[in-house]
């Protein structure tokens, strides 16, 4: 007798694999192909629990109606296939944002120039005024110091923002103290200065806040998932069914628009980008829950349609709730 070396089940000494756990009981001698070896096995394994899931997810209802029957073996754990899925789709989403991203940390940072080239005009004509200077002289010295820019400067500080408590353009951001620029824009609450202070420190570094910003979405869709399930939980009170029952079936759900997301993200931003490509995306999420609730619940059609409408409408108004909430708390928390 022996002990199995994974699981330390006593096995027979003829016995090639453990009755226990299914390991090998011998190994040749470790070489570095074997590892690499055993890498391709488990990826490319189509028996394998990623290639299932990844395989089944489309049809819909099965690996829920799996999971709550006792298939779990088969398959990847549906909140680690979820959390997997979710990193995957927001890595992408950084990726393909950097453009932008770069685009927008570019302007403020042109801004920020702007708000010190502004500040050392007006000190300038300050010192100007407060001196019996030829203005012929002074134009000179304005030209050669400011390098013929102040047109360009005058255009661009006509740029503003919209805020909840009014507009400003943007060099106050840069150019103020917190106090300053409380006093300037004068909120009317403390919320208000709250978030005034919020957007300062967002302008002062764009790259970095937009990266949290983005990062922060996952938070927003693990919301989502938890109030649907909870929605389903009131539709279907009189099922009888778990709370945990509904939420296994809208975190595969959430991973397969994930998916979705994976696919059609790329294909948006590389080949074209047009609205018909969102309503398709709309379309097949919609078809695709309305199916898999159907397999599910097995109520009739006219039932599943109305209860379908319904959550697709609360799962909007949700969704546009969540990315708000998750853009204010990302600004308070950056």
């Amino acid at each position: 007798m022996k002990n199995c070396l994974n699981c330390g089940t006593q096995i027979l000494e003829d016995q090639r694999y453990c009755p226990n756990c299914g390991q090998k009981t011998a190994f040749k001698a470790l070489s570095l192909w074997m590892v690499f070896k055993d890498f391709i096995k488990n990826v490319f394994n189509l028996e394998s629990k990623i290639w299932s899931s990844l395989r089944d997810i489309w049809i819909p209802g099965k690996l829920t109606q799996a999971y709550l029957k006792g298939v779990r073996n088969k398959y990847f754990n549906p909140i680690r296939f979820f959390l997997v899925t979710i990193f995957a789709f927001f890595a992408l989403v950084v990726f393909i944002s950097s453009s932008f991203i770069n685009t927008i940390n570019g302007y403020l940072e042109n801004q920020k120039k702007l708000a010190w080239q502004i500040q050392l005009e007006e000190k300038f004509d300050t010192i100007s005024l407060q001196n019996t200077v030829d203005s012929t002289l002074i134009k000179k010295y304005k030209d050669q110091l400011f390098e013929n820019n102040w047109a360009k400067i005058k255009e661009d500080r006509e740029g503003s923002v919209q805020f909840a408590f009014g507009q400003s353009d943007i060099v106050p951001f840069y150019s103020m103290s917190k106090k300053e620029l409380i006093n300037h824009l004068k909120p009317e609450s403390k919320f208000q200065e709250v978030l005034l202070l919020a957007v300062q420190r967002f302008v002062k570094s764009p790259r970095e806040g937009l990266t949290f910003m983005i990062g922060n979405g996952a938070w927003a869709i693990v919301l989502l998932v938890v109030l649907f399930s909870v929605l389903y939980k009131v539709l279907y009170i009189r099922k009888n069914y778990l709370f945990v029952e509904h939420f296994i079936l809208h975190l595969y759900g959430h991973t397969r628009m994930l998916l979705l997301g994976v696919i059609f993200l790329p294909v948006a931003y590389y080949l074209f980008s047009h609205i018909s490509l969102f309503i398709i995306f709309l379309i097949t999420g919609f078809l695709y829950l309305l199916l898999t609730i159907k397999k599910v619940y097995n109520q009739n059609w006219f039932i599943t349609v109305v209860k379908t409408g319904l959550s697709g409408i609360f799962y909007f108004f949700c969704a546009l709730a969540s990315i708000q909430g998750m853009v204010f708390l990302s600004l308070f928390m950056f």
